[in-house]
């Protein structure tokens, strides 16, 4: 009775492993990918929900007196709301008067862009949330629309 296994056992199991491996890690880094985009999608709709409450008080939006706002704390801080974030990057801008906005979440790996999401002052339509009309959400690469 033989107590192990042969170099060609080992080397077939090697080979199985290796297959299942090139297809679940493309598989894993695109689930990643998504959830990171349905975050930021979701965080911007929170961004623009507060908005618009805070100019249904106010009758203007928050108003960034015209300059692009990368710090999350004058987002949440203005909106009164909580959001945190390790891997997406926002930035916020309106200009003075504070009868418009654009918002951005962009997540970068090394310093390259993956993917960039903005959502603008107006309705963000249910039907079509990815519309590029000046009033609603877009990705932009990739779109999942």
């Amino acid at each position: 009775m033989r107590k192990g296994f042969t170099l060609l056992e080992l080397i077939v199991v090697l080979i199985i492993i290796t297959i299942i491996a090139g297809f679940a890690i493309p598989s894993y880094q695109k689930s990643t990918q998504k959830g990171r985009e349905r975050e930021a999608y979701l965080k911007l709709l929170t961004i623009h929900g507060a908005n618009q409450i805070y100019k249904a008080k106010y009758g203007a939006y928050v108003d960034s007196g015209g300059s692009v706002v990368q710090d999350l704390n004058f987002i949440n801080s203005n909106l009164s709301i909580d959001l945190s974030s390790t891997d997406l990057d926002f930035d916020y801008l309106s200009p003075a008067g504070g009868q418009s906005y654009d918002s951005t979440a962009a997540y970068s790996d090394g310093g390259t862009v993956i993917f960039r999401i903005k959502i603008k002052s107006g309705t963000v339509g249910v039907s079509n949330p990815c519309c590029d009309d000046g009033t609603c959400l877009f990705f932009n690469p990739p779109n999942p629309c």
